[in-house]
């Protein structure tokens, strides 16, 4: 019984918020994403320039939200 509650002590918590030091993928994925459309699209020259703006604009939002994140959360380095 001891060796079992002793196991649980020391072993790592699993915890779903653990990075590892890593930052959020998800906001960097939409701000590649954003860039890569609007890229393309205006190529294809299907985009008028407020829409171009307000897509890069979602960008360097979800850019910021990663770096927020960062600086906030101390498990991430």
């Amino acid at each position: 019984m001891k060796k079992n509650q002793n196991a649980t002590k020391n072993a790592p918590k699993n915890n779903d918020s653990n990075t590892d030091g890593q930052p959020c993928p998800l906001f960097s994925a939409i701000a590649l994403a954003m860039g890569v459309a609007t890229i393309v699209l205006v190529i294809l020259e299907k985009l008028d320039i407020k829409v171009t703006l307000i897509m890069l604009g979602i960008a360097v939002f979800a850019l910021g939200l990663n770096q927020l994140a960062i600086i906030t959360d101390p498990t991430r380095k």
